[in-house]
C-alpha cells in the first residue's frame, strides 16, 4: 500500500483529506506542522506528500526544500489558499508536480493523483530509455562500433542535454579517435554538470 503524507495545520482540511485517499486504498500519515513532517519522513518511505504552503514554524516551501536536500524521491504536491504565479514557478523549480488551490474536492484529488501517476510513469519510462541508451554507448565504444555510438550519443542529448553521463561517454568516445584535447574537454563538462545537478538536489 502506498504511503500518503499530509502535512496542514487545518485540522479539518487534514481528515478531508485523509478520508478521501484511505477510501483510494493508500495507507495515510498525518501532520500538524512541518518539523512533524520531517520526523514522518525519517521513518517512513513517503510516496507522495500533500503539503500546505502556508504554516506556522516552518512554510511548506521550507519543508520542501529540505525535502529536496535530504533527496527524497517523493512526489509533492502543494496545496494553497492564496495561490500565486510566483509561489506556483518556485515550487514548481523545486521539483513539486501539483499545485491545488483550496478548497478543493475530492474528485479534484482524484484527478490529479491520477494525472501525476500518468507522468511519473512517463518520466520512468523515459528515464530507462536514457540509461539503456548510454549503457549502449559504452558497450558500442568498448566494441570500436563508433557509428553506433555516435547514434546513441545523438539520441541522449537531444532528450537530455545537460546529463553529465552522456559527457562523459563523448569523452570516451574522442579518447578513443586519439584526440586528447577533446577529451578532457568533455570529461571537464561531464564533472561541472554533475556538481551543478548535484547541487539543484540541495
Amino acid at each position: 500500500m502506498r504511503k500518503v503524507l499530509i502535512c496542514d495545520d487545518n485540522k479539518s482540511i487534514r481528515s478531508m483529506l485523509s478520508t478521501c485517499l484511505e477510501l483510494m486504498d493508500y495507507e495515510v500519515l498525518t501532520a500538524e506542522d512541518a518539523y512533524i513532517a520531517l520526523e514522518i519522513f525519517k521513518k517512513h518511505k513517503i510516496e507522495i506528500a500533500f503539503i500546505d504552503i502556508k504554516m506556522p514554524k516552518m512554510s511548506g516551501t521550507q519543508l520542501l526544500k529540505k525535502i529536496r536536500k535530504e533527496k527524497y524521491k517523493t512526489t509533492v504536491i502543494i496545496m494553497t489558499a492564496f495561490a500565486t504565479v510566483k509561489n506556483a514557478v518556485e515550487c514548481t523549480k523545486m521539483g513539486a508536480v501539483g499545485y491545488i488551490r483550496k478548497p478543493f474536492t475530492p474528485e479534484r484529488i482524484k484527478k490529479i493523483l491520477k494525472e501525476i501517476d500518468k507522468e511519473v510513469l512517463k518520466v520512468e519510462e523515459k528515464n530507462n530509455i536514457t540509461k539503456n541508451s548510454i549503457h549502449n554507448t559504452e558497450k558500442y565504444l568498448n566494441n570500436n562500433e563508433m557509428e553506433k555510438a555516435v547514434k546513441e550519443i545523438k539520441y541522449v542529448l537531444s532528450e537530455e542535454f545537460d546529463n553529465s553521463e552522456i559527457y562523459k561517454m563523448i569523452s570516451k568516445y574522442y579518447l578513443k579517435k586519439g584526440e586528447e584535447e577533446k577529451s578532457n574537454l568533455f570529461n571537464r563538462v561531464s564533472c561541472e554538470l554533475k556538481k551543478i545537478n548535484d547541487k539543484d538536489l540541495e
